[in-house]
C-alpha cells in the first residue's frame, strides 16, 4: 500500500463519531481501521478488512450532525477502497472438504418435570451463521448441547422432538463424531503449543483413511495451512500458557480451540459463546473466522451472550460475509427467529422501536433481560417466524451424508496410551520448575530425616548387652527352667543390664520409626504433586473425552506410566541418602522395590481423590484428611493393638501399614534374632505373610484405579 494511504488513514483516525457510550468499542474499531490501512507500509501482519465489514461496525453508531455525517461517509468510502486489497489467505474450503449438512429441529426439553426449552423449532443451513442470543439462564447452552448431541435423555432430562439432517431424521448423538464443538472455556495444557495441540487432536480423531491421506500430503504442512488460516502462524510454536505460565493471548487461545476442532473436517460447527471474555478486536478476529467457516460450506451455530461487542452481521454480495440467522431466547422460549437484518423491523412491528444510537442486537438483549413473562408471551404471539412453516422440519432434501455416521470405536487402545503418555512426558519435561522442585524437596526431606535419625540402624547397646549376658546366662537363656536363676545372676553380676535393655528398646523404637518415616516420605512425595495437579488437568480431560479422543482407562494408564517411574526415581534419590546415613541393615534393592510399590499405590489413591473433588482447591483440604490416618495406623505414634477397637478396622485399608510391614521385614530380617523377635512381636509383623502384604498392596492399587476410572467416566458423562 502506498505511504500516502497511511497518512490518509491517520487523518481519518481522528474523525469524531458519537458512539452512544461505547467508547471502548469505538477505540477498538479505530485501531482496526488504522492497522488495516497501514498493513503493508508499516510492516505489520494485521489481516485486511473484508469488503463491507467496517461499514457494519461504523453503521452501528450513526453520526449526529450533517458535517459529521459527511466526514463519516468519506471515511466509509475510503475504508471501502482500502478493503478491496486482497485479504490474507483465510479460505477454509481447501482445508474442510466435508459435505454440507442442513439441520432442522423441532423439540422441547424438560428437566425434573420443568420446561427448560419450550417448542424449539428452527433450522440452520450451510453458508450461514446461526446466532443464538439470550441472557443467562435463557437456555442457549442447552439448545446448543441438544443439537450437538451432548445432552441426551436421562433420568433428569427429557427431550421430546425430532432432529433432521438433510431431511433425514437422526439421533443427535450420531452427529458427534463429525461435529466440531468449541467450548466456552479454552482448556489446554499450559506447556503445549498450538501446533502440538492440533497435531494431538489429528492423531486421535481422524480416521485411518483421512490420516493416511494427510500423511501422504504432509500432515505438518496441512496443520501449517490451518494455522495460517486461523491467523496463528506467528504464535504456533509458543506455549499456550495458563494461570501460572505466560503464553498466547485469549483471542489466540480461542482460535486454537477452533483449530483443534476443525482438524476433523466437520460439516457442522458449534461454538459456545466464542467471544465471551475477549476484547473487541479479538472478538472481531474470532467472528471473522466464524464467517469464513460458513463461506467454506459449514453449518455454523453459535451462542452469543454479549452482542454489543460484536459487529452487526448483514447479507453481503459475492465474496462478502454470509448472512446471519438469529434466534432470540427469553424465558426458555424463542421470541424471534430469522435473518439478522429483519430484527429491527420485527421490533418495530412489535411496538419496540430501536433507539437511534443502539445496536438492534444489543437492544433486544436488554429487552429480553427486562421484559416480564407476560410481555414475552405477547411477543411470541406476534412473532411471524414462530408461525413460519419453513422453519419446521420437512422430509425434503437429500439423504444425510455417510460421513455423519458415528464412529464404531475410538482409535486403537495402544495408540491412545502412546499419544497420552508422550504428551505427559513432554509437559513434565517442559515444566522444569515443578520438576526441579519435586526433587529438591525430596532431597531436602531425606537429608533432614537422615540427620535426625543418623546411625539409627547401628545398635552398640546390643553388643554390650550380649557381652555382659554371655556364658552361664546363655545356658539359662536356652533352658526355660533356669530363668529364675538367670534373673538372680543378672542382679548379682550385671546390675546395669535392665538399664541397657531399656536403652535397647528405645533404640529399636527409633529404628522402626526411621523405617516408617522412609515410607511416609515416599508416599507423601509421590502423592502430593498428583493430588494437586490432577484436578487442574481434569477440565482438559473432560473436553477431550467429550470429543471422543480417548477413553478413561487409557488416560489413567498414561498418568500412571508417568507418575510411577517419576516416583521411583524420587524414591531412589531419597533411599540413596537415607540408607547410608541411617545405617539401614536391609537390602537396598528390596527396600527400593517396596517403596516403588508404595508409590504406585499412593499415586493411584491420589488420582482417586482428584476424581472425587469438584474443584482444585478442595484437593488440598481433603489430602491431609486422608493421609494422616495412614500415618496413625502405621504404628509410629501408638501400637495398633493400643488403638480403640472401633477404630482398628482402618488398619486394613491403610496401604502405608502394609508397606511399612514389608519394609520392617526387609530391614530387620538380617538383624539379631532377639531384636527381630522384639520388633515383629511389638509391631504385629509376620514374616510368613510377606506375599500377602505384597498382594494386598497390588490389589489396593488396582481397586483404587478401577474406582477412579469409574468416577472419572461418570463425571464425564454427567457433564457432557
Amino acid at each position: 500500500m502506498p505511504a500516502c494511504h497511511c497518512a490518509v488513514a491517520k487523518a481519518f483516525y481522528g474523525v469524531r463519531l458519537y458512539s452512544g457510550g461505547c467508547d471502548s468499542l469505538l477505540m477498538a474499531v479505530r485501531s482496526v481501521v488504522a492497522r488495516a490501512a497501514c498493513g503493508d507500509a508499516c510492516g505489520t501482519t494485521w489481516p485486511a478488512l473484508m469488503a463491507g465489514e467496517v461499514d457494519d461496525v461504523l453503521g452501528l453508531y450513526p453520526v449526529q450532525d450533517e458535517q459529521d455525517g459527511q466526514d463519516g461517509q468519506h471515511l466509509q468510502d475510503f475504508l471501502r477502497q482500502i478493503s478491496q486489497k486482497p485479504a490474507t489467505s483465510r479460505s477454509f474450503s481447501t482445508l474442510i472438504s466435508a459435505p454440507p449438512a442442513r439441520l432442522e429441529w423441532d423439540f422441547s426439553v424438560m428437566a425434573n418435570r420443568k420446561h427448560i426449552l419450550s417448542r424449539m423449532t428452527g433450522r440452520a443451513r450451510p453458508g450461514e451463521v446461526c446466532c443464538i442470543l439470550g441472557g443467562s439462564g435463557a437456555g442457549k447452552s442447552t439448545l446448543l448441547n441438544v443439537l450437538a448431541g451432548r445432552q441426551l435423555t436421562n433420568r433428569v432430562f427429557r427431550i421430546d422432538g425430532e432432529l433432521r439432517v438433510n431431511g433425514r431424521s437422526v439421533e443427535p448423538w450420531r452427529l458427534r463424531p463429525r461435529v466440531a464443538y468449541v467450548m466456552q472455556k479454552d482448556e489446554f495444557f499450559a506447556t503445549e503449543t498450538p501446533r502440538e495441540a492440533i497435531l494431538f487432536s489429528a492423531r486421535l480423531r481422524l480416521s485411518a483413511n483421512h490420516l493416511a491421506e494427510l500423511e501422504d500430503k504432509g500432515i505438518h504442512s496441512y496443520i501449517s495451512q490451518l494455522l495460517e488460516s486461523l491467523g496463528l502462524s506467528g504464535c504456533c510454536d509458543r506455549r499456550i500458557g495458563g494461570a501460572s505460565l505466560n503464553g498466547i493471548s485469549n483471542g489466540e487461545r480461542k482460535r486454537v480451540s477452533i483449530g483443534v476442532e476443525l482438524i476433523t473436517r466437520p460439516s457442522i460447527v458449534f461454538l459456545d459463546e466464542p467471544t465471551t471474555g475477549l476484547d473487541s478486536f479479538s472478538a472481531w478476529q474470532v467472528m471473522r473466522i466464524v464467517k469464513d467457516l460458513a463461506l467454506s460450506g459449514c453449518t455454523v451455530i453459535c451462542t452469543i451472550h454479549q452482542p454489543s461487542s460484536e459487529r452487526d452481521f448483514r447479507h453481503g454480495g459475492p465474496g462478502q460475509a454470509p448472512g446471519t440467522e438469529v434466534i432470540c431466547l427469553c424465558h426458555q422460549r424463542a421470541i424471534f427467529q430469522g435473518p439478522a437484518v429483519d430484527l429491527a423491523k420485527w421490533l418495530e412491528e412489535s411496538g419496540r422501536q430501536v433507539p437511534r444510537d443502539y445496536n438492534p442486537a444489543d437492544y433486544v438483549m436488554f429487552l429480553m433481560e427486562t421484559l416480564p413473562r407476560r410481555d414475552v408471551e405477547l411477543l411470541c404471539d406476534k412473532s411471524k417466524m414462530s408461525r413460519d412453516s419453513s422453519f419446521r422440519p420437512s422430509a425434503e432434501g437429500a439423504t444425510a451424508p455417510q460421513r455423519l455416521e458415528p464412529s464404531k470405536m475410538r482409535k486403537g487402545f495402544g495408540l491412545q496410551v502412546w499419544c497420552l503418555t508422550q504428551r505427559e512426558w513432554r509437559n513434565l519435561r517442559r515444566d522444569s520448575a515443578s520438576l526441579k522442585l519435586r526433587f529438591v524437596l525430596t532431597a531436602f526431606l531425606s537429608i533432614l530425616f537422615s540427620l535426625v535419625f543418623a546411625n539409627v540402624g547401628e545398635h552398640p547397646v546390643l553388643r554390650t548387652l550380649r557381652r555382659k549376658s554371655g556364658g552361664l546366662l546363655q545356658v539359662a537363656l536356652a533352658h526355660p527352667r533356669l530363668q529364675r536363676v538367670r534373673r538372680v545372676c543378672m542382679r548379682a553380676f550385671c546390675p546395669d543390664v535392665p538399664l541397657l535393655q531399656q536403652q535397647l528398646q528405645r533404640e529399636v523404637e527409633y529404628h522402626y520409626k526411621a523405617v516408617v518415616q522412609v515410607g511416609f516420605t515416599a508416599m507423601f512425595s509421590a502423592s502430593q504433586p498428583t493430588i494437586l495437579s490432577f484436578p487442574l488437568e481434569r477440565s482438559v480431560f473432560l473436553r477431550e473425552y467429550s470429543s471422543n479422543m480417548y477413553g478413561t482407562l487409557a488416560y489413567f494408564l498414561s498418568k500412571m506410566f508417568v507418575e510411577v517411574p517419576l516416583g521411583a526415581v524420587q524414591a531412589l534419590l531419597a533411599l540413596g541418602i537415607s540408607h547410608r546415613c541411617m545405617r539401614f541393615q536391609g537390602d537396598f534393592l528390596e527396600m527400593w522395590a517396596t517403596v516403588c510399590l508404595l508409590n504406585a499405590c499412593a499415586v493411584s489413591f491420589s488420582l482417586l481423590i482428584g476424581c472425587i473433588v469438584r474443584f482444585p482447591r478442595e484437593s488440598g483440604a481433603i489430602g491431609p484428611l486422608v493421609f494422616v490416618p495412614q500415618l496413625l495406623m502405621s504404628g509410629t505414634f501408638i501400637p495398633v493393638q493400643a488403638i480403640p477397637h472401633f477404630l482398628r478396622w482402618m488398619q486394613y485399608i491403610s496401604f502405608l501399614q502394609y508397606a511399612v510391614k514389608l519394609l520392617a521385614i526387609v530391614e530387620f530380617r538380617r538383624t539379631d534374632p532377639m531384636l527381630r523377635r522384639l520388633i515383629f512381636r511389638t509391631m504385629e509383623v509376620d514374616p510368613e505373610l510377606t506375599e500377602v502384604y505384597i498382594g494386598t498392596l497390588i490389589l489396593m492399587c488396582v481397586v483404587f484405579a478401577l474406582v477412579a476410572i469409574k468416577l472419572l467416566s461418570g463425571k464425564a458423562h454427567s457433564v457432557y
